[in-house]
């Protein structure tokens, strides 16, 4: 039944994106028509990533403050509430595991982005399926299912992420450079909130949560081996993603003060960026390696 709705929140995303290739086509407009076949669906699927981010940043706020048996309760003040997530929540999840899956293979064997930046983002999206799939799969511990879906909220920045490259295509728009700087500055504070307070406090509340499990439940009957496996998986997943937003941070704020001192921060600059960190730690490594020997 899950393979059920995942396909369908797939379907559903690939008629959406073909909706948005017919409206942008239709609409005449002189710089997605002057683009090639590759950047094309890529200026589309930064679109489609656009709407999935509002969506799903929407119903994971509704999930974590609005739906809990007590009104005044949200998923971080109440435990009860943490451990008893609602359809709402599975809904979440399974509209964002069409998504990737669908983001995957435009990204993947269409648009063909093997850079670094590229590499990290198909790790990004296949781990986040596999772990949003298993918190489906275990109904009879929800935590899991309420830590994968407030995890959707760190999406508040997504749309920002993409304005940037948007902005850079078109640059003949009225304040092209006021609207560069407000965007980085706006995407800087959304990412700040959303991947690091939000998520740091969901991973407090949540590793709480697998506290109270590992010790009163780990070695009963309710926790078999698929449970096992995921209780350290989950801990791993979730301290590599703040591992790895943390990371982005520093390059966005990088990205500010490019933007403050006049030169360009597209993607392109963040895959360079990354680049010349990956190499800088080749140079280091080699250095230590000849003082060793």
């Amino acid at each position: 039944m899950i393979l059920f709705w995942f396909t369908l929140s797939a379907v559903a995303y690939s008629l959406l994106y073909v909706l948005i290739d017919q409206v942008i086509y239709r609409s005449k407009t002189t710089a997605f028509q002057n683009m090639n076949h590759k950047k094309k669906h890529d200026y589309v699927s930064r679109v489609l990533s656009v709407i999935h981010a509002i969506l799903v940043t929407a119903t994971s706020s509704v999930a974590c403050f609005f739906i809990c048996d007590n009104p005044k309760d949200t998923i971080f003040s109440s435990m009860q509430c943490f451990e008893n997530p609602t359809v709402f929540a599975a809904f979440t999840e399974v509209i964002t595991v069409g998504y990737l899956s669908f983001d995957f293979i435009v990204t993947a064997f269409i648009i063909k982005d093997y850079s670094t930046l590229g590499m990290q983002t198909y790790a990004h999206h296949v781990t986040a399926i596999v772990t949003f799939t298993m918190a489906l799969l275990l109904n009879n511990q929800g935590g899991y299912l309420t830590a994968a879906m407030g995890n959707q909220h760190t999406e508040i920045s997504t749309p920002f992420l993409h304005a940037r490259q948007f902005l850079f295509i078109h640059t003949t728009i009225p304040f092209h450079s006021f609207l560069k700087v407000l965007n980085s500055v706006f995407f800087f504070f959304f990412f700040l909130f959303g991947r690091f307070i939000f998520q740091l406090r969901l991973t407090w509340v949540f590793f709480s949560w697998l506290s109270v499990e590992y010790q009163t439940k780990w070695g009963t009957p309710l926790y078999g081996n698929f449970e096992k496996f995921m209780l350290p998986f989950c801990i791993f997943c979730q301290i590599g993603m703040i591992l790895l937003n943390s990371y982005w941070l520093q390059l966005i704020l990088k990205q500010i003060v490019r933007n403050f001192s006049g030169k360009s921060t597209t993607v392109k600059d963040i895959q360079e960026e990354i680049q010349e960190d990956g190499a800088q730690e080749k140079k280091n490594k080699k250095k230590e390696t000849k003082k060793n020997k």
